[in-house]
């Protein structure tokens, strides 16, 4: 037998659940209490701006792609080339 409940839409969810700071409690299997506090925002991080490899590059190398560096753009300019 199979089951099909529909998603809620994002408005009702954002109605359920509107945006606070919520607290948590409950009992582990073992009977230890547990508590905490979360908070709930639905503001989005800006989108990543990506430096490396510039715009139209082609005949971008593979190897030790580690060392290549993917960051979001947090305070309007660019991070100093091979910053962490």
């Amino acid at each position: 037998m199979h089951f099909d409940t529909p998603e809620p839409s994002l408005e009702d969810l954002m109605q359920a659940y509107p945006e606070g700071q919520y607290r948590f409690q409950g009992r582990t299997a073992a009977g230890e209490k547990l508590a905490g506090v979360a908070d709930l925002s639905y503001e989005l991080l800006p989108a990543p701006t990506i430096l490396f490899p510039p715009a139209g590059e082609t005949d971008v190398p593979t190897k030790d792609l580690g060392s290549a560096v993917v960051r979001a753009r947090r305070s309007g300019t660019d991070p100093a080339p091979g910053g962490g």
